[in-house]
């Protein structure tokens, strides 16, 4: 059902068969998923949604997998839009939203990317993948790794990030290798984040969204851009400004914020976003009138050691206790 045509080269253009499983140009330029946006007009529309599944792969025309047997999914996708009233109240913002993709299977948005990756290898016949991975990512590859009975090897850079990949069987290496996350389907698999807020606030965009930089900047550029050309959005374009992280105390106390103002408990990243949101609204850069949208990529359990340094003291006593074990005399 994919429009996909060919991958593209981002510097120098030049094409390249989707089946030939490189991600790099020879000229050294990241490559591209393209597809054939005419033929996606033609034969696909917002009404078909309506019929599609409650995952991301409802999205899939311009998904790069052609046999819907390839896929390989846990339930990712179609995460909450939760309006925060009580943040945008303290804010001074009428109209603010929070996307959670804590909730995605492996409590990240990087399920969507790896269900891309994973499902792209297993129609092309692979056997096995490598990922270089930061300590978050590790547990979305290997988990679709595993559901799809694949050899899962996770290169960490450091090591923290080890438990989750282990717990799916993937082996472990140290160092640097040829990453799935930086290839072009798992940014495909990211611009569904995209293409679901588009479709939650029935095609009409926000005027801003604040995300981690990155693959999911990266992504949410390319679904606007896809939507437009195949005729489903016609609203201004969202301001992104790609937040980079901040100092670990600061955006531990801003993810802090928010769960105990909204009841979402975020990653670092994620707290770092509402810093960033506080710095852009004293710029005047947003109004109070805007509608915006925080995304949220991961949930803050996946960082619990660095947040239980911020909640130091409240573990439980024995006088605590409400009740216990009920032993035979």
């Amino acid at each position: 059902m994919t429009t996909l045509s060919h991958l593209e080269c981002s510097c120098c253009r030049k094409s390249f068969d989707p089946a030939a499983g490189r991600d790099q140009c020879e000229c050294g330029g990241p490559l591209v998923a393209r597809y054939d946006l005419a033929a996606a007009r033609q034969s696909w529309s917002r009404e078909w949604l309506a019929h599609a599944p409650p995952t991301m792969w409802r999205y899939a025309p311009l998904l790069p997998v052609a046999n819907p047997g390839s896929i390989v999914s846990l339930g990712e996708g179609m995460t909450p839009l939760v309006r925060a009233r009580r943040l945008g109240d303290a804010l001074g913002l009428k109209d603010l939203w929070i996307k959670d993709e804590g909730v995605n299977p492996a409590s990240s948005v990087e399920a969507r990317g790896f269900s891309c990756v994973v499902s792209n290898a297993v129609e092309r016949g692979a056997r096995a993948l490598t990922v270089s991975s930061p300590p978050r990512d590790g547990g979305a590859f290997a988990a679709y790794a595993a559901a799809a009975g694949l050899d899962a090897t996770v290169m960490l850079h450091s090591q923290g990030g080890s438990l989750e990949p282990g717990a799916y069987g993937a082996k472990l290496a140290a160092g640097a290798s040829a990453t799935c996350s930086d290839g072009p389907f798992f940014v495909e698999g990211i611009k569904t984040l995209g293409l679901e807020i588009a479709e939650q606030f029935r095609w009409e965009l926000p005027a801003a969204i604040l995300a981690p930089a990155g693959p999911v900047v990266t992504g949410l550029e390319k679904a606007f851009d896809e939507l437009e050309a195949i005729g489903w959005i016609s609203s201004p374009r969202p301001r992104l400004p790609g937040v980079e992280p901040g100092a670990l105390p600061d955006v531990l106390e801003a993810g802090l914020e928010v769960a105990r103002t909204e009841g979402i408990f975020p990653s670092p990243e994620g707290g770092a976003c509402l810093i960033a949101l506080r710095k852009l609204l004293a710029q005047g850069t947003i109004s109070a009138e805007d509608r915006i949208v925080v995304v949220n990529p991961a949930s803050g359990l996946k960082r619990a050691a660095a947040y239980s340094t911020r909640l130091a003291g409240t573990a439980l006593t024995e006088q605590d206790k409400l009740g216990g074990l009920i032993t035979p005399r």
